[in-house]
């Protein structure tokens, strides 16, 4: 009786590879964290016995790490934890060195070209820089600083710039990029002059050919300005009173000679008193 009661039981039967099958997927569908769990009582036990739980074969422990390794393998894309290291880690696949890359094709990127690009976005070419020298500069801004405060014609300008020291090179240089209409200086020379002297219309035009305007700026000019010719005359002969003495045909003469006509002569023979 005592013979059967200490005799151990009878060996239970290996399990049927679909049995095997069936708890390997059940080990599969278990989510990450139970895993983790799973790691972790292992851990605990394995460090609660200690040295004096050695009577558990050395296979077991391997044939656990590598059924952890096993259904561990297949872990979809959610975030891995790492669990603490101990003495029976699970092995971790070792990424090689150089690592294949994608049977795609690669390609370098490309950069537009102006092949590449519409018609009608296509921009404009920019202008071709111009390149001053030193002494080009020093009389464009030379040319400039006269243009602000007087008014000249093309070739006064360049000769003021001549007068100045600058090559003929490089004068005409600068007269030729400055922002200038000559038009509007032949308009403003002749404002200059009747401020400080009277002239008739053809004496004026004649004044401003003389300073270097054409005969089409130099008309432009003294037909804008349009002053009264009458009081031009009066102011004329006034000015010719004032240094000589004159008869009144003499001094009507005079004004003829001036640019005057007969009428505008006459209109200020009379308003002097003559």
């Amino acid at each position: 009786m005592s013979d059967e009661s200490t005799a151990p039981d009878p060996p239970s039967p290996p399990p049927t590879p679909s049995r095997l099958r069936w708890l390997r997927q059940r080990f599969l569908r278990l989510p990450v964290w139970a895993w983790i769990v799973i790691v972790l009582v292992i851990i605990g036990a394995a460090t609660s016995t200690g040295s004096s739980s050695n009577n558990a074969p050395e296979g077991e422990a391997v044939e656990v790490s590598e059924t952890l390794a096993e259904t561990s393998a297949p872990q979809t894309s959610a975030p891995q934890t790492s669990a603490p290291q101990t003495s029976a880690q699970v092995s971790t696949p070792v990424m090689p060195s150089n690592p294949k890359t994608s049977n795609a094709p690669t390609t370098s990127p490309k950069t537009p070209s102006t092949s590449e690009v519409p018609p009608s976005a296509a921009p404009s070419p920019a202008p071709a820089p111009t390149t001053e020298t030193a002494s080009q500069k020093n009389a464009r801004r030379k040319a400039e600083s006269y243009l602000r405060s007087q008014s000249f014609s093309r070739s006064g300008l360049i000769d003021q710039l001549l007068f100045e020291g600058f090559s003929q090179a490089d004068a005409e240089y600068a007269v030729s990029v400055v922002a200038v209409d000559w038009n509007e200086q032949a308009f403003k020379k002749a404002q200059s002059y009747l401020r400080s002297q009277s002239f008739s219309r053809s004496g004026l035009i004649d004044q401003l050919l003389f300073e270097g305007f054409s005969n089409d700026q130099a008309i432009y000019g003294v037909d804008r300005l349009n002053p009264d010719w009458n009081e031009q005359a009066f102011k004329k002969a006034q000015s010719y009173l004032r240094s000589q003495s004159f008869s009144r045909s003499g001094l009507i003469d005079q004004l003829l000679f001036e640019g005057f006509t007969q009428s505008q002569a006459e209109y200020g023979v009379n308003m002097v008193g003559l």
